[in-house]
């Protein structure tokens, strides 16, 4: 399906933004995967996603990121899965559904936001806060630099709740294990 034939405005500007992000950038430690017909499950989802975009890393100390476009134009951001930060950190996870460790569930998300968003993680500039217990990896919550909370701060602050700005650095403890990522 060429991208002209894509049932959503927003899904052509998302995918105009990433593709123009990926040749302006050399990001060599991930590789950009794209559909503009995804499947879909009725069965699992109220919606059809119709642009799905992905960026696989090469190792675990690069953030995978899941970018999809429904035909509502309404954007959803995966930020690594919960099963790579199980690897990454040694700890035992509990459930084997394929779910995200952070993001956001759909949103009026502009390309403009979006690509501010993908360039604070290819910079390195987001990172996961663990908290690991007796049972195994537990609660994530996602955390953003000042600097790369500026970029995005023009935009709806809405859409960047699930993301918390930190003004210190911040080290492991015995219950939160802090995962920052490379530049891509």
């Amino acid at each position: 399906m060429a991208a002209s034939s894509l049932k959503g405005g927003n899904a052509d500007k998302v995918r105009g933004a990433l593709i123009s992000l990926i040749a302006d950038r050399h990001y060599s430690k991930v590789a950009f995967k794209e559909s503009t017909s995804p499947p879909n499950n009725p069965m699992e989802d109220d919606y059809v996603v119709i642009y799905e975009a992905e960026f696989l890393p090469s190792d675990l100390e690069h953030a995978y990121l899941k970018i999809f476009v429904t035909e509502t134009d309404e954007v959803g951001i995966g930020l690594e899965t919960r099963e790579r930060i199980a690897r990454r950190l040694n700890v035992q996870l509990h459930t084997r559904k394929k779910s995200f460790a952070a993001g956001r569930e759909l949103a009026s998300i502009s390309s403009e936001e979006l690509s501010h968003f993908v360039t604070a993680v290819a910079h390195g500039q987001v990172a996961l806060h663990v908290h690991v217990g007796l049972t195994g990896l537990g609660d994530v919550e996602a955390t953003i630099t000042p600097e790369g909370a500026r970029s995005i701060a023009a935009g709806n602050v809405r859409h960047w709740d699930w993301l918390t700005t930190y003004a210190q650095d911040f080290t492991d403890s015995p219950k939160i294990r802090v995962v920052r990522f490379k530049p891509w």
